[in-house]
């Protein structure tokens, strides 16, 4: 059962600067793993706002 909620944050932004030269690899796989999870958590929530419209 879907839930409406009277107030929803808005999404989160963030940025990010390093030295590629010197950032561990994992540095890159977990914003690599951040914009995955943001993009999928982007796409869920318009089909939702679809689905109840």
């Amino acid at each position: 059962m879907p839930l409406r909620y009277l107030w929803v944050p808005d999404p989160l932004r963030f940025r990010a600067r390093y030295d590629a030269g010197l950032a561990p690899s994992y540095v890159v796989r977990a914003a690599e793993l951040v914009q995955e999870v943001a993009r999928a958590h982007l796409a869920a929530a318009e089909d939702q706002e679809k689905r109840s419209s």
